[in-house]
C-alpha cells in the first residue's frame, strides 16, 4: 500500500491511501484508494514515523481496529486472525 499524508491547516490528520496491492493484506482488510487512515488501534496516524510503524505492524497483529474516512463516511475496518 501507497499513503501520503492528509494535511489540513498545516497539520497532518490522516494518511490518504494512493493504491493498494491486489491480493495483499491491505487489499484482504478492505482498504481503497482514496481512503483516508486517521486512528489504528485507537492511536491517531499524525505523523509519518507514527503510520509507518503503524501500518507495517499491521500483519503482525492478530486483531486490527482502523478508523477511516471513505468519501464523507466514517467507516470502521476491523481484521481479526482466528
Amino acid at each position: 500500500m501507497h499513503a501520503v499524508p492528509d494535511i489540513v491547516n498545516n497539520k497532518i490528520v490522516g494518511f490518504k491511501v494512493i493504491n493498494v496491492m491486489p491480493g495483499g493484506v491491505f487489499s484482504y482488510m478492505g482498504f481503497k484508494p482514496g481512503d483516508v487512515i486517521k486512528s489504528i488501534n485507537g492511536t491517531a496516524l499524525n505523523s509519518p514515523q507514527e503510520a509507518i510503524n503503524l501500518l507495517s505492524g499491521i500483519m503482525y497483529q492478530n486483531n486490527v481496529n482502523v478508523n477511516l474516512i471513505r468519501g464523507n463516511q466514517k467507516l470502521t475496518l476491523s481484521y481479526s486472525i482466528q
